[in-house]
């Protein structure tokens, strides 16, 4: 999955992570819904 870096002014260049996901996980991502592993790794770049 691909993880966006949050809005910093101090990046001159946008910023992403990426990080493995399960089956589950994209199916999940494919109904539209958030995976707990994406939230969780967004909040620990945050």
């Amino acid at each position: 999955m691909e993880v966006p870096y949050p809005p910093d002014k101090r990046l001159k260049f946008e910023r992403h992570y990426w990080v493995p996901c399960s089956y589950g996980e994209y199916q999940e991502a494919c109904k539209d819904e958030m995976p707990d592993r994406w939230w969780q790794t967004f909040q620990k770049l945050g």
